[in-house]
């Protein structure tokens, strides 16, 4: 009597198995390579005090300095849990596309958040468990210190080897995207 492996019997199954075990294999590389090649405590200057700032880092494989995306996060939802406040940020499909393409991408942390020294402090209630306001006298301060924990960004991110600071694109997600908006705007060199 002889003895059949497993799928031996079935070779619909055995292909259909390995078409999987190849899909599989794919997409642990793709992930593998979307994830931050490097998170850098950088530190900076901001409001005169020193702090260090996450920074998720992905380069390409290329050498020499390249163009690089700064890709800001955007808030906490309604601001109401600090247990979001660190959270590290990252933004890994959106890195690889720019990395596949010869670009470097950077994701800043601002003050407060992910594993960025300081207190996050951009637009709160006078009653901070109440979340963010939309208070102009409490909401556009808080917007003008994110704005300053970008520029100190933008600032160190320059000095980094890889970066081209002739080929600098700054974006970002909900409150990343706006504030990366006003940036531009107040610095259009």
């Amino acid at each position: 009597m002889q003895m059949l492996g497993a799928w031996d019997g079935c070779p619909s199954v055995r292909g259909s198995t390995l078409l999987r075990v190849v899909l599989l294999l794919v997409t642990l590389l793709v992930v593998s390579l979307a994830r931050a090649q490097d998170t850098s405590m950088v530190p900076v200057v901001v409001d005169g005090q020193s702090v260090r700032l996450e920074m998720r880092i992905y380069k390409p494989s290329t050498e020499g300095k390249v163009p690089t995306l700064v890709f800001n996060h955007g808030s906490t939802g309604n601001g109401r849990d600090p247990n979001l406040f660190t959270k590290s940020q990252d933004f890994p499909q959106l890195a690889q596309f720019f990395v596949q393409r010869g670009w470097a991408v950077v994701m800043p942390s601002r003050r407060g958040r992910g594993g960025s020294e300081g207190e996050y402090d951009e637009g709160f209630a006078s009653d901070r468990s109440r979340g963010y306001t939309c208070e102009p006298s409490l909401s556009i301060p808080g917007a003008d210190r994110a704005l300053r924990d970008i520029e100190a960004s933008i600032g160190a991110i320059l000095t980094m080897p890889f970066v081209d600071p002739n080929r600098i694109v700054i974006g970002g997600q909900s409150r990343g995207g706006i504030l990366s908006v006003a940036y531009a705007g107040q610095h259009p060199e």
